[in-house]
Order: structure tokens, then sequence, then C-alpha cells
């Protein structure tokens, strides 16, 4: 009996060993990422609140200034293992973050995502993703729970939950079906914020040649409030919405000499607040349109350094029924970097 398992053993090694172990070992890629920043308003706060500060900085918590220089580090580290047949894969990916504002000490933080890619041919693939944002400082507050003076640090963490399925269209394009669970949860004393967002989207994209590529993708969803009423006094007031929210990009190739990618990209999102209480003009009936508007450069140093940078203008419009919400929570925002990234061999 023995003998007979040896010998099973030996053949099933010699029939399959070579395959097996091309589909157990797998391929190694990644990257390592350095950004070096600047954001002109770090708080988002609106020019009214700007103004005020000059009679009570409170509100800035332990910055000067309204804008700062920031830096980022992080990378990608990619294992890819080739299946049967050579058209089917599965990479798993993981991107770790860390980024800090040397001007705003509260704003430092921690970001990843895990993501495992399922492909079994050209635009076909089957992902999901994980992503982390931890101990994101939003700005100070105050505390009306216990105070209408007292001011603290809102932070929040989100863990993002998604799925997307992406089949091939005309030639040279793709379309993708997307899903996603969000859970945004802050940190005491602002635990009424609390919410989980639930969304869904689709997206196209195409290269029309060998230089021009754009996307479109539509997203909607809502958030659900699930501290309201299940935390002290401030959570009597519902902080769900519905959103629905675009993103269009155009990356061009060898447009301008010695560049080797140009790009523009705008992504908005409108948000409507489910809240109605004449009581609570702040924020009874409020709802925004958030804009980001981004163009980039980048230029390939060699096979395995590129260096780009990107310009940022955001511009936040609130609605409501009382001009002086509107004047309150509208900001314009403006971020630009440099990022070096270079994919190390293996």
């Amino acid at each position: 009996m023995n003998k007979l398992i040896l010998l099973l053993s030996l053949t099933f090694s010699v029939t399959f060993g070579a395959d097996l172990f091309d589909y157990l070992i797998p391929t190694f890629n990644g990257s390592i990422n350095i950004r070096n920043g600047y954001d002109s308003n770090v708080l988002r706060l609106s020019q009214q609140e700007q103004q005020e500060t000059a009679v009570d900085p409170r509100s800035l918590g332990s910055m000067s200034t309204f804008d700062s220089h920031y830096w980022r580090i992080g990378g990608s580290i990619n294992a890819n293992y080739r299946l049967s047949g050579r058209n089917q894969s599965l990479t798993f990916r993981w991107t770790p973050g860390y980024t800090n504002y040397t001007h705003s000490p509260e704003k430092k933080y921690s970001s990843s995502s895990f993501e495992v890619d399922y492909s079994w041919g050209s635009y076909r693939h089957l992902k999901f993703k994980i992503t982390r944002l931890n101990d994101y400082h939003l700005r100070t507050y105050i505390n009306r729970d216990i105070s209408s003076s007292l001011l603290a640090n809102c932070n929040f963490s989100d863990a993002d939950h998604s799925l997307q399925v992406t089949l091939p269209a005309i030639r040279r394009s793709y379309f993708a079906i997307l899903s996603g669970f969000l859970q945004r949860y802050y940190e005491l004393p602002f635990t009424e914020f609390d919410l989980n967002i639930y969304y869904g989207g689709i997206r196209f994209s195409q290269s029309l040649n060998r230089w021009l590529r754009y996307s479109a993708e539509l997203k909607s969803g809502q958030a659900d409030n699930i501290s309201f009423k299940n935390t002290a006094r401030a959570s009597q007031m519902d902080r769900s919405y519905r959103f629905i929210e675009f993103y269009i990009p155009v990356r061009m190739k060898n447009l301008i000499p010695y560049i080797n990618e140009t790009g523009i990209s705008w992504r908005g999102e409108n948000r409507y607040y489910l809240f109605e209480d004449i009581s609570d003009p702040l924020h009874s009936g409020r709802s925004h349109f958030d804009l980001k508007t981004d163009v980039w450069l980048k230029k390939d140093i060699s096979d395995n350094l590129a260096i780009s940078w990107k310009l940022r203008y955001r511009f936040r419009n609130t609605r409501s029924d009382f001009d002086w919400v509107q004047e309150l929570k509208s900001f314009t925002q403006i971020q630009t970097w440099f990022d070096l990234t270079w994919q190390p061999d293996f």
C-alpha cells in the first residue's frame, strides 16, 4: 500500500509538478511613492469663517495659518498568480500610505487598501477592495452636548468595501459595474455623525487611439446616520443624506514635448440632506455641490522612475433657504503637489 502511494505521488509530481510550481509561485512588482505638496485651505473654512478667526482663532486648533505644506509616503506591493490557460490570473495588491501636514499637527493620518483582482481575459475582471482611512482630522468644533463654547477635535475613520465587475465593450473599451459599503465613524465626542454609506455605479472607459483615453463614471447612494437619537443631545438631528457623483478623467500621451502624459479630470458630488426642521435652519433642507478639477503632467525619467505634478481646484457651493448658511458653508481650496514614483525591479 505504501509503495502504491509513493508511486502515485511520483507520477503526480512528474505530470503536474512544473505547472503547480508556476501557479503557486507568484510574480511580484511594486512601487514607492513620495509626495511633496501644498494645501491652501486645510480646514475647509469659508471666507466668513476665515474672517471670524481674526476675532476668535480657537477654531484653527493648533494652526496659525489657513494653509500648510504636507508630505506623503506610500507605495504598493502586487503578487500575481498565473492560472490555468494563461488567460486567467489572480492578483493581490496592498497599498499603504502615511500623510503629514507640517503646519497642522492634528492632521496626520495613515491609509491603506487591499485588493483581490481575478482576471479571465482582456478587460475581464472581478475585483474586491477594502480601503481604510485612519484618524482623519476635519477641524475643531464646539462640543454642544456639554457647552456652547468648549472646543474639541473632530476626527473620523473610514472602512470602504467595494465589488466591481469589468467586461469588454466596443473596440479598445470596457464598462464596469460597482457597488460598495462605506462605514464612516467619528471619534468621541462627535459620534452623532456616524454613517453607513451604500452606493452603486457604472463606469465606461475607452482608448480612442494610442495617445487619448477617457473614462466616465456615475455613482449614487445614500448615507444613513446610524447614531441618530442614540447618543447625546446633538444626535437629535438626522445627518442622513442622498448623493450622486460623477468622475470624468481624460489622459493624453505625448501631447507636450518631453512630457509623457497630460491629463485633466472633473469629480463632482451633489449631496442633499434629508433633515427637515424649521427650528434648525443650519441643517434643514441643506444641500451642496462639490466640484474638484485636476490637471496634471507626468514625465518618465527612466524605465523605473517617474515624476508628476498635479494641480487641484476645489469649489463647494452650499444651497439653503438662508443666505447666511450658504455663506457659512461654501468654500474654495487649492492643492498642488509633486509625486516621485520608483518601481524597483524584482
